[in-house]
């Protein structure tokens, strides 16, 4: 997936926009269907307003969630805190599913699921 600056006009000056690829980003996404963990790589492309020096993209705001989306996020959890897994577990685990991930990376997204649980429980 490619996501372009919808208009090529700078929103704080007016300026043009000109693509500038030192400002690109590549952004990826997991999540789980059915039968297996789909990875998706959004190329967001970077824009420059050269009058005002801003840099402007278009982040989609599912990319909001993370590298992992809330299905795939509640799988670590299920196995950390359900199941008992050592983190060096779970990276075995995921690395069935060709999915690669640091223990930093599974200890932040363990991090977000208990943020965004405690204030309910």
């Amino acid at each position: 997936m490619v996501h372009d600056v919808e208009d090529q006009v700078c929103p704080d000056s007016g300026d043009h926009l000109r693509h500038n690829p030192k400002y690109n980003e590549f952004v990826e996404q997991l999540y789980i269907p059915p039968d297996s963990i789909i990875r998706t790589v959004h190329r967001i492309k970077g824009y420059l307003s050269y009058k005002c020096a801003h840099y402007h993209s278009n982040r989609p705001a599912e990319l909001r969630t993370g590298l992992m989306r809330p299905a795939l996020l509640a799988l670590p959890e299920v196995l950390k805190f359900g199941g008992h897994v050592s983190f060096g577990g779970l990276k075995k685990f995921l690395a069935a599913f060709v999915v690669y991930l640091t223990k930093v990376c599974l200890s932040n997204a363990l991090c977000r699921v208990y943020e965004s649980v405690k204030r309910p429980v």
